[in-house]
């Protein structure tokens, strides 16, 4: 229970902390009526135009907003698939901007500068082996697989993603069954904007590699792209659980979560949107949002003191989360912690 104290002695902790912060305000800044405790310092005409609105009214309930996928494209540096890697014996996979050297000459680059089919491809790694030689079938024009699939890797690291993808066809109609040339077209697909047609390569993908972390990975992410909420849950859920370590999985799957919490919050289904809101938290850390959100759901169940300490963690992440701060001073305000009230609203002034 919190415990009341008089208005006279609420007032003499407020100016005591106000002159120990150094914060100097005129007298009209201190209200007529104290009985809100730590709320009897007002902002100046010029805090209250800057912020647009009171910061000493208690907080408003307004509805939670969903959050939406970001990532536009792939980047090669965040996919751990065989974009990052080729097979263990194929030894050192070159960048897009990288000749690629063998001992029969140089590799043309991704910049357009690839033989022709008279015979002027030139020697690429040999993918059953270590080291390069010369692979007699590409000498004349006919590629393997592996071939247009290190194609399609230029390509697509070079942001050629439409000659990525006719590359990574070309490696699937010499070997069908060949998982990650499948990846990488859902993945081309992705970047491209054509998410049904990445979804169906995903899909191919597991079809031919089941359990495959990174491909559920891409699946959910194409999901979340088509508002296909659920899919993306059952996608994302399974690749966590198949690799915990996958950030970029962890950070996809905790929008599903956020946004579960905010259907729930919506609802006035308070519990059940701070147990999704935990579980976005849980996998990613340092979402402010989400601190606040869950402050949010506390305080409608009257639960100050972890409203408080959610408030508290989202302005930890998010220094300037001016809505996080507000709240979080209206919470020790309610708390009796008038020290730590004035000092929130000060931040929110600065």
């Amino acid at each position: 229970m919190i415990t009341q104290t008089s208005t006279y002695a609420r007032a003499i902790v407020l100016m005591v902390t106000v002159a120990l912060s150094g914060l100097t305000y005129p007298a009209v800044s201190f209200a007529q009526d104290i009985g809100g405790g730590a709320s009897v310092l007002i902002a100046s005409a010029d805090v209250e135009a800057k912020l647009g609105k009171g910061i000493f009214s208690t907080p408003q309930n307004r509805s939670h907003a969903p959050k939406h996928i970001e990532k536009k494209t792939i980047d090669r540096s965040t996919v751990r698939s065989a974009h990052t890697r080729q097979t263990a014996d194929s030894g050192k996979q070159g960048t897009a901007s990288d000749k690629q050297g063998s001992d029969s000459g140089k590799q043309g680059t991704d910049t357009g500068k690839q033989g022709t089919d008279t015979g002027k491809e030139t020697g690429r790694t040999n993918d059953t082996g270590p080291g390069s030689k010369l692979l007699g079938d590409a000498a004349k024009g006919v590629l393997t697989a592996e071939e247009y699939n290190k194609r399609g890797d230029n390509y697509f690291d070079a942001g050629q993603y439409e000659k990525a993808v006719d590359e990574y066809k070309q490696a699937l109609r010499q070997k069908t069954n060949y998982p990650d040339a499948q990846l990488n077209l859902g993945e081309a697909y992705f970047n491209l904007e054509r998410y049904e047609e990445a979804i169906a390569a995903e899909k191919q993908a597991l079809q031919l590699k089941p359990d495959w972390a990174e491909a559920y990975r891409d699946l959910g992410n194409a999901y979340l792209k088509t508002d296909r909420q659920a899919d993306a849950f059952d996608a994302l859920k399974r690749a966590v659980s198949l690799d915990s370590k996958d950030e970029e999985a962890r950070n996809s799957l905790s929008i599903v979560y956020y946004d579960q919490g905010v259907a729930a919050y919506n609802a006035g289904k308070y519990d059940d949107a701070i147990a999704s809101y935990k579980e976005a938290i849980n996998l990613k850390p340092d979402y402010a949002e989400a601190y606040n959100n869950l402050g949010d759901a506390y305080r409608r169940l009257d639960k100050i003191a972890d409203a408080a300490e959610a408030y508290k963690q989202a302005v930890r992440i998010k220094p300037d989360f001016v809505d996080a701060y507000c709240a979080l001073s209206w919470m020790y305000d309610k708390l009796g912690r008038y020290p730590e009230s004035v000092e929130a609203y000060r931040r929110v002034i600065q």
